[in-house]
């Protein structure tokens, strides 16, 4: 029986011998998914995958590390978005997560480091030397890690003073953190949790606790406005509870009345977070305990502002020789006094 004898349709699968359909009895493109059974597990060599696999056939963060052969990812293969380099050799990384980078030491040991930062060919870095710089948009620098100097040169100037310390100095070099801060603050807590204590604002110390509260308080401070270093800090990450003191350095301070540089800034009195300038001799024994600090700039306005003051303890006037003072005027002023009761009882 030939073909033409056998109707469309007629030949079943009982009808075909078995294992007697080859792949020339089969038309190229005819087999489609639904021909191939779930459980067929095609064998990987089976398959001509050379060239054929796109981006889209590779599932999101299917690709491990342990996938990635080392050494195999070259500048090419990294977003220029990312990582770039200038003509200088300036690589940048970019990115918008919590941080641009992580630098992770796996040792569970003590002792092996993070971060080396090293100059190959500069024995004693000078402060022009920058190992890291801190730089807001547009490139402005607000920081630096730099170099504090040391070297031949610079150790000459001291040599006609003192020889051991210029060479001392010749070899020593450290290094030195710069910034526009310009005093060391601590957090302390508030005593009003909801009180607001803004910068530049005197507050009052008590047992231990910040508040508007001057009159009563063991001490007076003020609030920084821009530290250079910050100490004890809320582990529990609660820093709106706690008020950022500046414990010494250069601080703005609100203030009320006419200020001369050279004066002392003293709490107002009122709980009002102002302070007044008094001139040293006009300091009365209850105002040592008021005392902020020393104006470094003269302010002729009577309006509030604020004002540079300088919180160093070397600043800060003997409350005890104030007392002895008054006291010998008082005892010239006794003397004076009793030697014309003597004379009229004569």
């Amino acid at each position: 029986v030939d073909r033409l004898k056998i109707a469309n349709g007629a030949v079943s699968t009982d009808k075909i011998a078995d294992n007697d359909v080859n792949s020339d009895k089969i038309t190229n493109g005819t087999i489609v998914n639904a021909d191939i059974n779930s459980s067929a597990a095609i064998a990987y060599s089976k398959l001509s995958l050379t060239g054929q696999i796109v981006a889209g056939d590779i599932n999101l963060n299917a690709i491990t590390t342990e996938k990635i052969a080392n050494r195999a990812v070259t500048s090419a293969k990294v977003d220029n978005s990312i990582v770039t380099s200038n003509y200088s050799g300036v690589v940048r990384i970019k990115n918008n997560w919590t941080y641009a980078a992580d630098i992770i030491q796996t040792r569970t040991s003590s002792g092996p480091a993070i971060l080396r930062l090293m100059y190959d060919g500069i024995e004693n870095p000078v402060s022009i030397d920058h190992f890291i710089d801190f730089a807001s948009s547009g490139e402005t620098i607000r920081g630096s890690i730099q170099g504090t100097g040391g070297g031949a040169v610079l150790a000459q100037h001291l040599q006609s003073y003192d020889n051991i310390a210029a060479a001392k100095f010749e070899t020593d070099s450290g290094v030195l953190f710069s910034s526009t801060g310009a005093d060391y603050a601590e957090y302390i807590e508030k005593e009003i949790k909801s009180q607001k204590l803004d910068p530049c604002t005197i507050i009052g110390i008590k047992n231990g606790k910040a508040s508007l509260n001057t009159i009563e308080a063991d001490r007076v401070m003020v609030i920084s406005q821009k530290p250079i270093v910050v100490g004890n800090v809320p582990s529990n990450g609660a820093i709106s509870d706690y008020a950022l003191t500046a414990f010494i350095g250069q601080v703005y301070v609100r203030v009320k009345g006419a200020v001369y540089s050279g004066q002392y800034i003293i709490a107002s009195g009122q709980n009002d977070g102002m302070g007044i300038a008094k001139y040293k001799h006009q300091l009365k024994p209850a105002d040592y305990a008021k005392i902020v600090g020393q104006a470094w700039e003269t302010s002729e306005k009577t309006t509030p502002r604020v004002v540079k003051v300088a919180i160093t303890s070397l600043d800060f006037p003997n409350a005890d020789e104030h007392r002895f003072k008054e006291i010998e005027k008082e005892t010239i002023q006794l003397k004076k006094e009793l030697n014309e009761l003597k004379k009229r009882l004569k």
